[in-house]
């Protein structure tokens, strides 16, 4: 005998959205097959979803005509995949049937298409996070965007270096003192660091807290569609919200090293160049150095110019020359990774860029001379 459960029907418009966040927290391999299933749960004219993969969650949820209240999980993808092909204009009518051998979630747009995917007792699915956080405030998304964009390259892709394979944030004093009105997101690898400073009018603490890399990546892609979002830590999670929308990540608990030491604090020789300019003949020496290439790429500053050469192993050489402003009578040389520094200059917006320079074996500071907020260091090599 076949009983009917849950039923709602929604716009294929609106179901679509709310799939596409909640995949968010999926992977392309889960671990357990568990972690493929959404979780649907309908009642009182709202339909929520849960996912997770055991170290994220996403959960939404919209308004709609329930007819009969219920819950069920299937297999994410199958669900999603049907979705996305439906008629943008079309409603769906969700309805699940169980009998002895389970259940099935029957999808039908009136009579024109009728599909039925297996399902499960939302008793197999694991339970969702409810955690108190502590550490709330808000912010514009387009902050937390281009904190992704200018600094995320930084992050290490190294499992060896877990604590270094996310992004470290926390509050900090744009006046020295204990009112903390400024956020700060940091990113290194361990051989370039990169930082940004968003300042808030009101002031909030928020200890060190490191969010993984995947994650970063994860609620970039969701807060693009908001303008405001919440950000609430806890000592081992992070929910961002928005809208209806929820996002739950664990955080890693390794601690971060102290980061602040390698930042040069009185750097004394400046040089300014056109970053496009610089970008450019970066990547025509490259192609020398990408060829086993010899103890970097040498910056040669002088008072109006910069001279780029490398050598690789076979004794090919490469030479450019940028106009630039530099702020030592005497020459300067020193040697980077080219990947590092053209990775910089990708973040980096505006026309010109700065490098402050200590010595030639200490950290070098690169940064925009348009914002001030963001900042690049990184290590020179030697030569």
């Amino acid at each position: 005998m076949i009983l009917p459960t849950m039923k709602f029907v929604v716009s294929k418009t609106v179901l679509h959205k709310v799939l596409q966040n909640v995949d968010s927290a999926l992977d392309t391999r889960p671990t357990k097959e568990i972690y493929s299933y959404v979780k649907i749960v309908a009642v009182d004219g709202k339909v929520s979803f849960v996912t997770t993969n055991g170290d994220m969650w996403a959960t939404d949820e919209f308004f709609c005509e329930v007819l009969r209240s219920g819950s069920v999980a299937t297999t994410m993808s199958v669900l999603f995949e049907i979705v996305k092909r439906f008629g943008n204009e079309l409603d769906i009518t969700c309805e699940l049937h169980q009998d002895s051998n389970g259940g099935k979630l029957r999808l039908s747009t009136g009579n024109q298409s009728d599909f039925e995917i297996s399902t499960i007792s939302v008793a197999d699915f694991p339970d969702v996070a409810h955690d108190e956080f502590v550490n709330s405030f808000e912010m514009a998304s387009k902050d937390l965007i281009d904190i992704h964009k200018r600094i995320s390259f930084c992050v290490s892709t190294n499992p060896a270096r877990y604590n270094l394979t996310g992004m470290l944030f926390h509050t900090a004093s744009s006046r020295g003192d204990s009112h903390h009105d400024t956020l700060w997101a940091v990113a290194t690898d361990g051989h370039r660091l990169s930082y940004m400073k968003v300042p808030f009018n009101s002031a909030f603490n928020l200890p060190n807290r490191t969010v993984p890399r995947r994650a970063i990546v994860e609620i970039v892609k969701l807060v693009s569609q908001a303008d405001k979002i919440s950000l609430s830590f806890n000592e081992t999670k992070l929910r961002v919200q928005f809208g209806s929308t929820s996002f739950v990540t664990k955080l890693i608990e390794a601690a971060y090293p102290e980061y602040s030491a390698v930042i040069p604090s009185n750097p004394t020789k400046i040089l300014e160049l056109d970053r496009n300019a610089l970008s450019a003949a970066l990547a025509r020496v490259s192609v020398i150095y990408q060829i086993k290439g010899l103890k970097g790429v040498r910056f040669v500053a002088s008072k109006d110019s910069l001279c780029l050469t490398t050598v690789n192993q076979r004794g090919d050489t490469a030479k450019e020359i940028i106009p630039a402003k530099f702020s030592d009578n005497e020459t300067f040389e020193i040697a980077y990774n080219p990947v590092f520094i053209s990775d910089v200059l990708s973040a980096v917006e505006g026309n010109v860029v700065r490098f402050c320079f200590v010595n030639e074996v200490s950290p070098s500071i690169i940064q925009s001379i348009d914002n001030s907020n963001y900042c690049h260091v990184v290590m020179p090599m030697k030569f």
